[in-house]
C-alpha cells in the first residue's frame, strides 16, 4: 500500500467522502426547505366555509427558490473538483467559511436549514490533517 505525501494515510479520502455527504445533506435540506409546509393560509368563501391550506416556500415564492436552495449544494461540491489533497483542503476551508457566512446572513429565513451542511463540512475538514508542506 502506497501512501501519498501529506494525505495523512487516507485522510484525503475520508475528507472527500465527508464532502460528498455534505453535498447530499445540502440537497436534502435545501429541497426539504423548499417543499416542506412552512406556513398556513386560511380563507373563507361566501358560504362561510373556512379552508386551511399549508403553503411551502416553493408554492409561495415560485420556482426561482430552487436556485436559491441549490446554491449551498453547488458551493459544497466545489472542493470535489480538485484532485490535489492540498488544493481540496484549502477549498474546503474557503467553502466552510463562505457557508458559515451565508448561514448567518440567512438565519432569519432559510439559513438555519443549512447548519447541518456546515457541520458536515467542518467534519470533512477535521478528517484530513493539514499538509505540513503548506506551513511557512
Amino acid at each position: 500500500m502506497t501512501q501519498k505525501h501529506g494525505d495523512g494515510g487516507g485522510g484525503a479520502d475520508r475528507a472527500r467522502r465527508w464532502n460528498l455527504i455534505a453535498v447530499g445533506v445540502a440537497l436534502v435540506t435545501g429541497f426539504g426547505a423548499a417543499l416542506m409546509p412552512l406556513g398556513t393560509q386560511m380563507s373563507t368563501d361566501s358560504n362561510g366555509a373556512v379552508t386551511t391550506t399549508h403553503i411551502s416556500l416553493l408554492s409561495h415564492e415560485g420556482h426561482s427558490v430552487l436556485i436559491t436552495v441549490a446554491v449551498p449544494a453547488i458551493l459544497v461540491g466545489v472542493p470535489l473538483l480538485f484532485r490535489s489533497a492540498a488544493a481540496s483542503r484549502r477549498s474546503r476551508i474557503a467553502v466552510a467559511f463562505v457557508l458559515a457566512c451565508l448561514v448567518m446572513l440567512g438565519a432569519m429565513s432559510i439559513g438555519l436549514f443549512f447548519v447541518p451542511t456546515l457541520a458536515v463540512m467542518i467534519v470533512s475538514l477535521t478528517a484530513q490533517p493539514p499538509d505540513r508542506g503548506l506551513l511557512p
